[in-house]
């Protein structure tokens, strides 16, 4: 069944496949030349070659389908591709399916994706370029303000447990860090997730955040500049 494939693409899948033996399956079928798949038997994410067209002046173009599109969209995508955008979009793929198979602070623990869950509405932010361009210079200060307030409330929590402390205060360094690369969208989303393991710590503190900061102090993040 390998031979379905050509050569240069197995080249580029067992590139990734010898790195990390561990990552994906592949399968063939009768509606696509391959599918690789994600190990992760409750994943549904995939890279399809669906098709190889003929070639065109001597090169070929081949017809792939895949998921997620991007860090921060689980959409699918499908583009017809030359060999070289056909390493590009899959070494994109298999980065994304080793982003999402490293663990996970909040969505490996269920209870705090569940405070994640029920305050989210909370956190939607409208801004047409989120996905795409980052807070202002001014925000940014503004949200570095905030995330000291924070972690000084967080500091004198007082608390059995000081690993939960310890995980949210370096949530916090980590977001602050961050906030001038990542986009909008991220940005808040670590906002989010901060929120709600502070809400797993201790109701209290994590409605005192809520209210004085998302519903108060911040509320104008999620606005339009």
């Amino acid at each position: 069944m390998k031979k379905e494939i050509p050569i240069a693409l197995r080249k580029i899948i067992d590139e990734v496949y010898l790195t990390n033996p561990e990552l994906f399956n592949i399968i063939f079928g009768d509606d696509y030349v391959a599918k690789i798949q994600d190990s992760d038997t409750e994943s549904d994410y995939y890279f399809q070659v669906t098709k190889v067209n003929p070639p065109t002046n001597g090169k070929s173009s081949y017809l792939i389908d895949y998921k997620p599109l991007s860090e921060e969209s689980n959409t699918n995508h499908r583009a017809t591709v030359d060999l070289k955008s056909f390493r590009v979009h899959f070494d994109i793929w298999s980065n994304n399916l080793l982003e999402s198979n490293k663990p996970s602070p909040l969505f490996d623990d269920l209870i705090a994706q569940s405070y994640y869950d029920e305050i989210a509405p909370k956190f939607t932010i409208i801004d047409e370029d989120a996905h795409i361009r980052p807070f202002s210079i001014s925000q940014q200060k503004e949200l570095a303000s905030v995330y000291n307030e924070i972690k000084e409330m967080i500091e004198n929590y007082k608390t059995d447990d000081a690993s939960e402390k310890l995980e949210i205060l370096n949530l916090i360094e980590e977001a602050t860090i961050e906030m001038s690369k990542n986009t909008k969208f991220n940005t808040v989303n670590k906002f989010q997730k901060i929120i709600a393991k502070t809400f797993k710590m201790g109701a209290a503190i994590g409605e005192q955040l809520l209210l004085t900061y998302v519903v108060g102090k911040l509320s104008k993040l999620l606005l339009p500049e």
